[in-house]
């Protein structure tokens, strides 16, 4: 009897644990039965908009992944160290959330002067390669004061890291940045507070300007419905507007069913977003914009216009040109008229309680390089992961060799100089450990 009763325990254990697996199969089953598929809804909305063919939504030729077919063929250059290291030359209270920042992540500081002496002295630059190759980096936050935010300083940066990765980046850096002390600790402190949202609880404004009625007047449109279409796919919501600049705009693609701002076809300025336009901005947690930008405005709005708007946590991507616009600008057209517009988009977003900003010092190539960088939060990496495969995509596009990046005073008042190093003028701002999308 003993016996059998053992046995019989045995045979229940069993069927316990096999029952066990069956439900935890069914959840399994369940789970991905209901997960979002990110490459299929890419792939979907790429099609319905014809991406693939380098239409005028993409102005570049495609770039294959996998069966997946985007805007640039990009690699993730998996780094040699494992430390989180900050470049800084912030004193003062900054350099506190500088300190918090690095401890929080457990990391290293590497603390100079002035960063824009980086910019004269090759001997630096290459000290701060072997201090690099000491510590070992694979996050490296970029830390400067706000007037050494700039061009030249930002590609002094690029050399340093190129030459610290034998011709590539394969760190995973990013810019933190911020107009004042007070405002620099809040930004370090959403960074480290902030936590990843799913792909479906994305909520999404979308900002895109037509100017004409041209096929060229409507591609800011055009992006912004392909991020409008995306969003739905991944079951988020949206809002989007079309701020319009000329008289008519009837080539805008079926999917702009959007709320459409109305601006005079002289082309002024947007003070003031309706209040119904401002309370969906304040709600949402995705900000996208596409349009023409310029210092203190984009996509005809100028920056004052997101004065009073909270932007609690919020990821902003801006396709529009200028809206990372040093107030210290190394070009001396753009430095002798810092004082005549708005303050940058970036400066204002960050100020406002964004998490995360992307954008342009000067001239913005717009949906491939932003859809780059967006492909790869969606994908669950961080934003220096995603900032690492933009600049090397333009490393490789430029025609300026990493080592030779750093502009001389003769090129800074030269047109094709500027030019040729444009595309490594992207800005990512927000903790490069930071992962904003994440599909838990």
């Amino acid at each position: 009897m003993r016996e059998l009763l053992s046995r019989l325990c045995s045979v229940r254990c069993i069927s316990k644990f096999l029952f066990l697996l069956f439900l935890l199969s069914c959840a399994a089953s369940f789970q991905r039965s209901y997960a979002i598929n990110i490459d299929s809804a890419i792939d979907s909305v790429f099609q319905q908009f014809d991406i693939s063919k380098a239409s005028a939504v993409t102005d570049v030729p495609p770039r294959k992944r996998g069966a997946r077919s985007y805007t640039y063929i990009t690699d993730l250059n998996a780094p040699s160290g494992k430390n989180y290291v900050v470049i800084t030359d912030m004193v003062g209270p900054n350099f506190l959330a500088v300190e918090k920042l690095a401890g929080a992540h457990n990391g290293k500081i590497i603390r100079l002067a002035d960063m824009r002496n980086l910019t004269t002295d090759a001997e630096l630059r290459a000290k701060l390669v072997a201090d690099l190759n000491k510590v070992q980096p694979e996050y490296v936050a970029l830390c400067p004061r706000i007037e050494n935010f700039s061009e030249n300083v930002t590609l002094a940066l690029w050399e340093v890291l190129t030459a610290y990765g034998n011709g590539t980046i394969n760190v995973f850096p990013s810019f933190l940045v911020a107009s004042d002390p007070a405002t620099f600790s809040a930004f370090i402190d959403r960074s480290l507070s902030g936590t990843p949202v799913a792909p479906s609880a994305l909520n999404a404004f979308i900002v895109g300007q037509s100017t004409t009625a041209s096929a060229g007047g409507a591609r800011a449109v055009q992006k912004a419905m392909v991020f409008k279409s995306l969003i739905s796919k991944l079951h988020g919501t949206s809002n989007s507007v079309v701020v319009k600049t000329s008289d008519s705009i009837e080539d805008l693609p079926a999917q702009a069913e959007t709320t459409v701002t109305t601006i005079d076809a002289s082309g002024k300025r947007v003070f003031k977003l309706p209040p119904n336009l401002q309370a969906q901005l304040q709600n949402s947690n995705l900000f996208v914009l596409f349009g023409h930008g310029s210092p203190g405005m984009t996509c005809t709005l100028d920056v004052s216009s997101f004065r009073n708007i909270p932007l609690n946590n919020e990821i902003v991507l801006c396709g529009s040109c200028f809206s990372a616009t040093p107030d210290y600008s190394d070009i001396p057209s753009l430095a002798a008229t810092a004082n005549k517009h708005s303050a940058p988009f970036f400066k204002r977003a960050i100020a406002n309680g964004a998490r995360a900003f992307y954008g342009h010092m000067h001239e913005n190539g717009g949906f491939p390089e932003m859809f780059v960088l967006f492909d790869a939060l969606l994908h669950g990496e961080s934003i220096g992961q995603g900032y690492q495969r933009l600049l090397n995509v333009q490393l490789k596009e430029s025609p300026v060799p990493a080592g030779k990046l750093v502009m001389t005073p003769e090129q800074l008042a030269d047109n094709t100089s500027i030019n040729q190093r444009n595309g490594l003028l992207y800005i990512m701002i927000g903790d490069p450990a930071s992962k904003l999308i994440y599909e838990r």
